[in-house]
C-alpha cells in the first residue's frame, strides 16, 4: 500500500504508531467514547509526546538515531470492519481508512491458559526461547514459543490460523506521510488537530446527538463494570471451576 522497497521500510518504519487497543469503558462506550479515543491518537500532542520521546535518542535493537517524526498511526479490528473508525471525522476531515484484511493468523484462539503448558514444556526441555521475552530479542516472544513448542511436539504450525481477518485501518498524519515514509522528503506536512478542537469537534458532532438518542448511559453505576460481581455472578450460577475457568466464562458471555 505504501509501496516501499524492504530497505525503505527498516529505515522509516520508525515513524509508524500501531494502536493496539482503541476503546472505551461503559457508560463512554454508550455515548461514543471510542469515537473520541480514536481521534486523539491523530492530534497534534500524541505527535509532540512521540517526537518528545525519541527525537535524538537511539533505538533498541538497530542503535540507529532518527527524527522523531510520526507521520502514520495503525491498528487492527478485533471482527471485521469497525463501526468506530468508519466514517469518523475532524473537520469533514476523514480521519480513518480500511486499507485490507489480516491473514488470520494469531493466538488469541489459544489463550486459554495453553500457552502457560506450552512454556512449561519448552522449560523441561530447555528450549532457550522461554527466555528470550525482552525487547529486541525478536517479534512477538509468545507466538515465537507457540511456534516452537508445536515444532516440538510434531504439530503442524498452521494450527496458528484461526482464519478471522480483522480490518487493517490507517490513519496518516501528514498530507506526504507516503513521500516521507518513502524517503523522498525529510518534511511532514502535518495536519493540524489540537486536542482541545478535536475533543469540541467530538461533543459537537458525535456526543451531545448521541447522549439525546438515549437514556441509559444516565443511570449507570461502576459497580455494573466490576469484574468481581461477574465473577461472582458465575460462581453463584453453579458453574464452579478455579479463576482461570472463570475468566474464560466471562469472556465468552461478554
Amino acid at each position: 500500500w505504501i509501496g516501499w522497497t524492504k530497505e525503505q521500510k527498516e529505515n522509516r518504519l520508525w515513524h509508524v504508531l500501531d494502536a493496539y487497543i482503541l476503546g472505551a469503558v461503559p457508560p463512554y462506550s454508550e455515548l461514543l467514547g471510542a469515537k473520541l479515543v480514536a481521534s486523539l491518537i491523530t492530534s497534534n500532542e500524541v505527535r509532540d509526546d512521540f517526537r518528545e520521546k525519541y527525537e535524538g535518542k537511539p533505538a533498541v535493537i538497530s542503535g540507529k538515531v532518527r527524527e522523531g517524526h510520526l507521520v502514520l498511526v495503525t491498528t487492527n479490528t478485533a471482527l471485521g470492519k469497525s463501526s468506530v473508525l468508519n466514517r469518523l471525522k475532524y473537520n469533514n476531515r476523514l480521519i480513518w481508512q480500511h486499507i485490507g484484511w489480516t491473514s488470520g493468523y494469531g493466538h488469541f484462539h489459544l489463550d486459554t491458559g495453553l500457552v502457560g503448558y506450552m512454556m512449561e514444556y519448552l522449560n523441561l526441555v530447555s528450549d532457550p526461547i522461554v527466555e528470550k521475552n525482552r525487547f529486541g530479542d525478536g517479534p512477538h516472544w509468545k507466538l515465537r514459543v507457540i511456534r516452537h513448542c508445536l515444532k516440538a511436539i510434531g504439530l503442524d504450525q498452521d494450527l496458528l490460523k484461526h482464519g478471522v481477518k480483522r480490518g487493517f485501518y490507517v490513519a496518516p498524519l501528514a498530507t506526504n506521510f507516503k513521500e516521507y515514509l518513502l524517503g523522498e522528503t525529510n518534511s511532514p506536512d502535518y495536519y493540524d488537530a489540537p486536542m482541545t478542537d478535536i475533543c469540541e469537534y467530538f461533543k459537537t458532532r458525535y456526543l451531545i446527538p448521541r447522549s439525546k438518542r438515549i437514556a441509559h448511559w444516565k443511570s449507570h453505576k461502576s459497580s455494573d463494570i466490576r469484574v468481581s460481581n461477574k465473577l461472582k455472578e458465575i460462581g453463584q450460577s453453579g458453574d464452579g471451576g478455579d479463576f482461570e475457568e472463570l475468566q474464560m466464562q466471562l469472556a465468552c458471555r461478554n
